[in-house]
């Protein structure tokens, strides 16, 4: 398993939004639902801006529901949920093909739930060889206990778990890039 702290560049990058549903949104604690789904969807623009693959999934959808149509309706262009039943990502194979497809080793995980498909897909991801980083103001679970606890085995296993504003800045990585403007507006409309 690589240890590589570095946050990666939007050139090594692809965004994974897992299970952002509407019955699986509704059991999260309202004190911090509305400001992390906005910086799912936030995430969402800045990759269309940018040009990075996103892979969106949805956990059983005929009983969770669909994707958030505020996360939805950001997405760029085409894209269309995978549904799973597996909590690891790994284990369904429109998701290894769609991360194939993309080409790039640094997986960025967003979504629900950190302590079950967010963490068992990050370490099956670094198991394989690629790059997890989990952005933790970008996911989501009901308990804070099972938050902790799925923020400290990520590290312990050699993730790397950052934050959203972060990572917009380290996928420009120079206030020269054409995009500064638009991204540093995305990270200035703060939610929290």
């Amino acid at each position: 398993m690589s240890h590589t702290f570095r946050i990666p560049s939007q050139e090594e990058s692809v965004l994974t939004i897992l299970d952002v549903q509407e019955r699986l949104v509704g059991a999260m604690p309202p004190a911090y639902l509305q400001g992390n789904v906005r910086r799912i969807a936030k995430l969402a623009i800045a990759a269309r801006i940018l040009d990075i693959p996103v892979i969106q999934t949805e956990q059983l959808p005929m009983k969770l529901g669909h994707t958030l149509p505020v996360v939805q309706s950001e997405l760029p262009d085409g894209i269309q949920p995978i549904e799973k039943n597996e909590f690891d990502g790994l284990a369904n194979p429109p998701f290894r093909n769609a991360l194939d497809q993309a080409g790039r080793q640094a997986i960025i995980l967003t979504g629900l739930e950190i302590h079950v498909g967010i963490l068992q897909t990050a370490l099956g991801l670094a198991e394989s060889g690629r790059r997890p980083v989990v952005i933790e103001d970008a996911c989501l679970c009901r308990h804070s206990v099972d938050f902790r606890s799925a923020i400290r085995s990520l590290m312990a296993a050699g993730v790397l778990v950052t934050t959203f504003e972060t990572l917009l800045y380290s996928w420009i990585g120079s206030a020269d890039s054409p995009a500064f403007k638009e991204i540093g507006n995305l990270a200035s409309e703060r939610d929290y």
